[in-house]
């Protein structure tokens, strides 16, 4: 299966580079065709609770093309991008440390290859549309200070990353779908997104799949992005129109009847960032994010998270972050009523150290503490020790 998933690489690879070399010779600097290969991996272990102890290797190989389609084909403000995405599947979260927030952010669970985006845009920072395959996550819900941690509750909000039938079109599956983005004034950015309900096919986790079929219904997220200086704020919105399966309550009858099915599987985030202190070399900047999710449908209703970034903090120029954060998911009441031994919620605590070793190589230590796994008082608390190698194989 591994010789077979690197061999589907090489031979994408080589048809993302099949470009004309024309198109590359107007601007070194910033070529009309763009190819980028990066390579994560994580070695995690549990040294304290959880399911069990054990050690475990996860990686994730992004293959990127951006497109000038303005200067390849002379189409005006227009840009394609193809992202491939490859991962070894490897379990570390269900299968040691039962949590359900999940330890690393490029855990996937199934060994693929996948296309992962396959996009065309057109406009500019004022006004823009894209189309195509689609990651809500690199634009919606993202900030800057938040994006060195390896826990994935620091990147989408756990109240929207456990939604859906396959979750929402983020990591590791995405679903097609439109985005429009404007700027009012110099300080706030609208965009939309419209997707398919369900990315992929949940039956198949290791395909890209594109079926669209009426019973997925659509997913739908908006967002108000302000800028002042070093401050950023994010609110926003998603919801599902498809129907899906409500949790039944301690007086709901027979458990053998058929499950009730409802809509409005949606909610509502808001999360912030500011430079507290320093300079472009050495600053410390502060974070956080808000969000609630439907309690019917879901197994956590709200959803909390804080933390701070130090750059530059040993290492000059901004090379070495540290990083502290904590991130909290609230069990739902309506969870707590139904499911015995449910605790009020799962938090996480990280602390998180990126240093470069040479210009394309970076090191990442992190310590994880884990309290109420998956939000049940019979998981032990964990303790999850590791490093993150981050090389740019292709910048």
């Amino acid at each position: 299966m591994l010789r077979s998933s690197i061999g589907t690489i090489v031979g994408a690879l080589t048809l993302l580079m099949a470009v004309p070399a024309s198109a590359q010779d107007e601007d070194p600097a910033e070529p009309a065709v763009a190819f980028n290969l990066r390579y994560k991996a994580d070695v995690l272990g549990v040294v304290h609770g959880g399911v069990r102890k054990g050690v475990r290797y996860l990686d994730n190989l992004d293959a990127t093309m951006a497109v000038d389609l303005e200067r390849v084909a002379k189409l005006s403000n227009t840009r394609a991008f193809v992202y491939l995405l490859y991962n070894n599947g490897t379990s570390f979260s269900p299968a040691l440390a039962g949590d359900a927030q999940i330890v690393s952010n490029i855990e996937t669970g199934v060994q693929a290859v996948r296309l992962y985006e396959a996009w065309i845009e057109h406009g500019d920072e004022r006004l823009a549309a894209r189309v195509g395959l689609y990651d809500v996550s690199s634009e919606f819900d993202m900030l800057e200070s938040s994006a060195m941690f390896v826990n994935s509750a620091f990147g989408t909000g756990t109240d929207l990353s456990q939604t859906g039938n396959n979750g929402p079109s983020i990591f590791p599956v995405t679903a097609p779908g439109v985005r429009l983005q404007g700027m009012i004034g110099e300080h706030l950015t609208l965009r939309g997104a419209v997707l398919e309900g369900t990315p992929g096919d949940p039956r198949h986790p290791g395909r890209t799949v594109i079926a669209l079929q009426p019973r997925d219904g659509i997913f739908a997220i908006a967002e108000a992005d302000v800028h002042a200086g070093t401050a950023r704020l994010i609110a926003g919105t998603w919801r599902y129109t498809a129907k899906f399966e409500i949790q039944r309550g301690p007086d709901d009858g027979e458990t053998g009847r058929e499950p009730a099915m409802g809509t409005g599987n949606a909610g509502v985030y808001i999360r912030g960032e500011a430079q507290v202190a320093g300079n472009e070399e050495r600053s410390l900047a502060a974070f956080f994010r808000l969000g609630t999710a439907a309690g019917r449908f879901n197994l956590f209703d709200h959803f909390g998270s804080v933390g701070v970034n130090a750059r530059g903090l040993f290492e000059r120029e901004g090379q070495g972050e540290l990083g502290v954060g904590i991130a909290h998911a609230r069990t739902s009441a309506l969870t707590r009523s139904v499911t015995p031994d449910t605790a009020l919620g799962e938090t996480a605590f990280e602390l998180s150290y990126r240093t470069k070793l040479t210009p394309h190589l970076a090191v990442q230590p992190d310590v994880q503490y884990i309290i109420d796994p998956s939000g049940s008082t019979r998981q032990r608390d964990v303790l999850v020790v590791g490093i993150r190698f981050d090389a740019i194989l292709r910048p």
